[in-house]
């Protein structure tokens, strides 16, 4: 399984960053709006799909 999330916001960016270290899960997190600038983009610069999003709305 590999986990990635890119969140614009600073504060919440921080907790996913303690989150993976506190349960010891290798994931890729990136900061930044993922609607105009989308982090995780495959080699030929489309946005690769996922099995299964997770979001977190609050």
């Amino acid at each position: 399984m590999k986990l990635s999330g890119q969140e614009l916001q600073a504060d919440n960016y921080a907790i996913a960053q303690m989150n993976a270290i506190i349960h010891d899960m290798e994931a890729e997190l990136a900061r930044g709006d993922t609607m105009i600038n989308p982090k995780f983009r495959a080699a030929n610069s489309k946005i690769p799909s996922h099995d299964i999003v997770v979001a977190n709305p609050m």
